[in-house]
């Protein structure tokens, strides 16, 4: 059964005002708990095959440090139409992109993969439901068991498994 996580970039920095959105960086929380998100995706076993990121620094560093906790990504693409935020969720980028991956990461930005998390989480009972309606902060972590092909993915076709936050993991292991 194919696996999709969707992962938000960690906290980024604010530090020089003047700089570009696309190109600010992680902040040192940032970092932790995007290496911390990593060692948990690794620990649960859902390792994904294919990862589809933002092109965004924060994005991109966000996965080098899941990369750091989490040996065996394979498969990265960056996908521009992550970071420009004009749909109203990635289920079509993931329809595009998924392909034959087992496990597809997607790493992105808010409102929209909140809005994704929501419209595949809408048709469940998860407990953590409500958590995940109510707010989808920095390097927060749903995942999703998919029934069917990439291709077809939709609410119906979608079972929210679990949601991890940051602050409810323990510091990041020492990589492997």
């Amino acid at each position: 059964m194919p696996r999709l996580l969707l992962l938000r970039h960690a906290k980024s920095s604010w530090n020089s005002p003047a700089q570009r959105d696309l190109d600010r960086p992680l902040n040192s929380r940032g970092r932790e708990t995007a290496a911390r998100m990593g060692q948990e995706i690794h620990t649960q076993g859902w390792t994904p095959d294919l990862v589809l990121c933002s092109p965004a620094a924060r994005a991109v560093e966000t996965l080098e440090f899941v990369a750091q906790t989490c040996p065996g990504l394979a498969g990265i693409e960056q996908v521009p139409a992550l970071y420009d935020g004009s749909d109203a969720d990635y289920v079509p980028i993931i329809k595009a992109n998924g392909g034959k991956a087992e496990t597809v990461l997607v790493i992105g930005h808010n409102p929209v993969i909140h809005a994704t998390a929501i419209h595949l989480a809408s048709g469940g009972d998860h407990p953590a439901l409500p958590q995940l309606i109510s707010r989808y902060p920095t390097a927060a972590l749903s995942v999703f068991d998919v029934s069917g092909k990439w291709a077809d993915l939709s609410e119906s076709s979608a079972t929210l498994t679990a949601c991890r936050l940051p602050r409810e993991l323990g510091p990041p292991l020492e990589p492997e």
